[in-house]
């Protein structure tokens, strides 16, 4: 592998992009949520004094990112980032373009900006995951950055439950299904990471699972549960070690074992059942579970909705022709709990087709391409959970295309991750390691059984 010179000041300029991105990340997390009376005013398609810090946060965030962006535009490398991130813009300028004959332009604009700015990540991340180390880097912030957020849930439930409390009623500082997708995200992508590649880092907080398991019970969102379990599964039949598998199935037989001498009869299953079907029906009874928590009645409306305007949609962000539409006994401006129709109704069949061809091909495409690059085959399977995941969460909900939520920030910063190790992966001979083969991981199955392929490990 052919190295190059970098001077000190390219170091340093790199070192820069580097830390506005992290502060980025940071930075668009934490100003995700809002207090339960700001509906009155999204609804009328109006900002309060949140919404207005949101936005001067996003906006500030905007131009650091467009500072650091505009220095690296002649950078080597940089035509190939644009052409591979051209097909997700083109979503992005259809999406500005709705704003014309959207009925609430100001939430349209906003949305739209929010999605720029997120765009602008991706565009950061991809160009500086072509050097070395940069992914490990932004890997670790992500599960900080997580991890940080669900302490904090965890701090505001314990302490000041009427601001904590997660709700599916919007009564606190935290919605349920937000603070599910957290944990659930945080808990999948740093065990995924743990096994993956075992990075030091990874070993002191991999016990951020606790709290992370601690938010997703306590948010009660069935979705997440199988979305974990399915994904969880996965990345522990094709990286658990054997010993860990090992000592998985010894614990569990001397668990059950100890079970079946202190309660031969099963008494305390019959009680613990009961309770079980209890939190899982979340207090719903059998008509309500069979409509889906009442997303048969929401997906009807939308599906309505996007009949009166199937070619271009009502705007970015809004899914109705007047703004508002009249669903579970109010008028509001609803997201369409499932991110296909979401984008349908918002942006139209065009806006849809920009969307599966632009940022979910560009994602797979990237991902397929690592997937099948030996040296960047781990990588490659990491993309493909996080997206398995996405796949699992969007069928219930609006997912990336809702409001700027820290699984929005998470996603836009695999895109880039993505597309940067695509495009380093086509320099580089096939030989060469990357920043994240050159670290020890753990003999996975799936290395094991791959007969006529080579993976370098350390």
């Amino acid at each position: 592998m052919k190295l190059t010179k970098v001077s000190h000041s390219e170091e340093k300029s790199s070192r820069t992009d580097l830390y506005v991105l992290a502060i980025a990340c940071w930075l668009l997390t934490t100003a995700t949520f809002s207090l339960p009376e700001r509906e009155d005013h999204l609804a009328a398609g109006g900002l309060d004094s949140i919404g207005l810090l949101k936005l001067a946060i996003r906006g500030f965030v905007t131009m650091i990112l467009m500072w650091r962006i505009k220095r690296i535009v002649g950078d080597s490398g940089f035509s190939d980032i644009r052409a591979r991130l051209l097909p997700p813009i083109l979503f992005l300028v259809w999406a500005v373009l709705s704003v014309a004959w959207s009925p609430l332009r100001s939430v349209s604009f906003a949305q739209a900006s929010s999605l720029g700015t997120l765009m602008l990540v991706s565009v950061l991340a991809a160009h500086l995951c072509q050097r070395q180390g940069v992914t490990e880097f932004l890997l670790k912030q992500l599960s900080l950055i997580l991890s940080a957020v669900t302490c904090l849930i965890l701090f505001c439930y314990f302490l000041t439950p009427s601001v904590g409390s997660m709700t599916r009623e919007g009564t606190g500082l935290f919605h349920a299904t937000n603070t599910a997708a957290t944990a659930s995200l945080g808990l999948v992508s740093l065990v995924s990471i743990w096994l993956i590649w075992g990075f030091s880092w990874t070993r002191w907080l991999i016990w951020m699972v606790v709290p992370h398991t601690m938010v997703l019970v306590l948010s009660a969102n069935r979705l997440c549960f199988l979305v974990n379990a399915i994904t969880l599964l996965t990345v522990f039949y094709f990286y658990g070690s054997r010993l860990l598998t090992s000592i998985s199935l010894a614990t569990l037989c001397i668990l059950g074992t100890s079970y079946l001498l202190i309660d031969p009869y099963f008494s305390l299953f019959e009680s613990l059942g009961s309770n079980v079907v209890s939190y899982a029906s979340r207090g719903q009874d059998v008509s309500q579970l069979s409509a889906l928590s009442g997303r048969e009645e929401m997906w009807t409306a939308q599906w309505k909705s996007f009949l009166e305007s199937p070619v271009i949609g009502h705007g970015y962000f809004v899914t109705s022709k007047e703004g508002q539409m009249y669903v579970w006994y109010n008028w509001a401006n609803y997201t369409a709990h499932n991110l296909v129709l979401q984008v349908a109704v918002t942006t139209g069949v065009v806006g849809l087709t920009l969307f599966l061809l632009g940022l979910v091909r560009s994602y797979l495409k990237a991902t397929y391409q690592l997937r099948h690059k030996p040296n960047y085959r781990r990588l490659g399977d990491f993309l493909g959970l996080i997206g398995m995941w996405y796949l699992g969460w969007s069928t219930m909900n609006e997912s990336i295309m809702g409001p700027v939520q820290p699984e929005s920030v998470f996603f836009f910063v695999m895109l880039g991750i993505a597309i940067g190790n695509a495009t380093s992966s086509d320099r580089n001979p096939v030989d060469s390691k990357t920043d994240l083969d050159r670290l020890h991981s753990p003999t996975s199955r799936l290395q094991r059984n791959a007969s006529n392929t080579t993976v370098l490990t350390a």
